[in-house]
Formats: structure tokens, sequence, C-alpha cells
């Protein structure tokens, strides 16, 4: 987790290692409570810049850029070499995000459905 100010980020990597060419979509991503709240919001990367876009000098914003151009989740869908390459993905939340919560996530690899929660208790 990362605090900033107000806002609390959940840094999730999504590693992919496959032999063959895949396609990949991505659904849903969030952070709930156990009564279903979203605690919160995904951002995609065209958000993610323009986040940032605000958080310092230009020259920071540009070194910014480039790491989440590297590093950032690709928008909405993509089609990923076989090997293996890590991504991130980031949810921003209020300060602080009450505990515990589920980070929910879904994803098509091929057209397959797959769903993730991971609990965060800390």
């Amino acid at each position: 987790m990362l605090i900033k100010k107000t806002k609390e980020f959940i840094v999730l990597e999504l590693a992919i290692t496959s032999d063959v060419p895949v396609n990949i979509e991505y659904g849903r991503v969030k952070a709930v409570s156990d009564q279903g709240t979203n605690l919160a919001r995904f951002m995609d990367k065209p958000a993610m810049v323009e986040y940032w876009r605000d958080m310092g000098t230009l020259e920071e914003f540009d070194k910014q850029t480039e790491v989440l151009e590297r590093t950032y989740l690709p928008f909405l869908s993509f089609e990923r070499k076989a090997g293996r390459r890590s991504y991130i993905m980031v949810l921003i939340g209020e300060r602080p995000i009450p505990r515990p919560f589920n980070v929910e996530a879904s994803f098509y690899v091929n057209g397959k459905a797959f769903e993730f929660s991971i609990p965060v208790t800390e």
C-alpha cells in the first residue's frame, strides 16, 4: 500500500507467463468491504496518467508517464507474445481504506473468464 496525503493506493502486480500468444481483457477491478461497499476506484492507464498530471513539475510528470507506459497494464484489452511479462495496476481510495477488504478482479484470457478475490487485512 502507498499513502499520498488524503488518498491510499493499492498497487497490484499482474504477472503473465505463457508459452503461446494470449489475448487478455480485463473486466472489473475493485476493492470492496465485507458488506459489498466499493472502497477504491481502479485507475486504467489513461486515468492514471491524468491523475499524475497535477502531481508536481512537468519534468516529474514526464518521468512518471514514461514509467507508466513501460509498466502499467494496457488499456482494456491487449495481446501478449509468449513469455513472461508483469504489469502494475492501481486502485485509489480515500485514506484510510477500512480493513478488512477484498480486491476483486475479472479477466478474460483468450475468451476464458478468470476471477480473483484477494483478502487484505492489514
